[in-house]
Formats: structure tokens, sequence, C-alpha cells
């Protein structure tokens, strides 16, 4: 800290007195802006203020979590299938044969 020689002005002890003009000369001491160099502001990061709470954090998250695969039962056999894909049992998809019924042959075609 840099000591001045008048720790406070004749203005300011007019105006409040002299124990809250040393008061207001003190406060200005720590609240002066500090210049940073180009090379330093290029350390700063953002550090957050408070602790994220667990509650907090179990909300960011809630969108997180791996949803299960979804299965329909094929309308022409009664397998479950993934939706949009070729039944890999019948070979049936949207109501006709797209593939060959054999279950070697599927293998290649369609992913289980």
């Amino acid at each position: 800290m840099v000591a001045a020689s008048n720790p406070c002005s004749s203005q300011d002890e007019t105006r409040y007195g002299p124990v809250i003009a040393i008061l207001l000369w003190t406060l200005s001491l720590f609240t002066r802006s500090q210049r940073v160099d180009k090379r330093e502001r290029a350390f700063l990061m953002a550090v957050p203020k408070k602790k994220t709470s667990p509650s907090r954090r179990g909300m960011r998250r809630s969108h997180e979590a791996l949803r299960s695969a979804a299965y329909h039962e094929c309308p022409n056999c009664g397998e479950l299938k993934r939706p949009h894909h070729v039944c890999s049992h019948c070979g049936y998809y949207d109501g006709r044969e797209v593939a060959p019924a054999a279950d070697k042959a599927l293998k290649g075609v369609v992913r289980v």
C-alpha cells in the first residue's frame, strides 16, 4: 500500500468530521483497482462464486440419463423389433417382405 502524507482532505473533514474522513480514506486504499498486464490477463479464468449444491447439480444432469432402447412387436410374426427396422425374424418391414426369411441371410442385412 502507498502511504499518503495527508490521510484526509480538508473537504472531507468539513463535510463528515475527522473520524469519518479517515475511515473514508482507508476504504479508498482497499477499493482502488489494480492494473493487470496483458500477459497476466491470459491466465485469468472464470471461477464460480459459490459451490454448486447437490440438488442443482442433479437438476443440471437430469437430461444426461441413458434411455432404454425402444422395441415394438412385429405385426407380421409377433417378435420384438426396433421401430423403423426390418424384423430380424421374418424379414418384413411396413407390411411387405424386404429381406428373405432365412435367419442366416438376415444376419448380413439386419443389425441385431
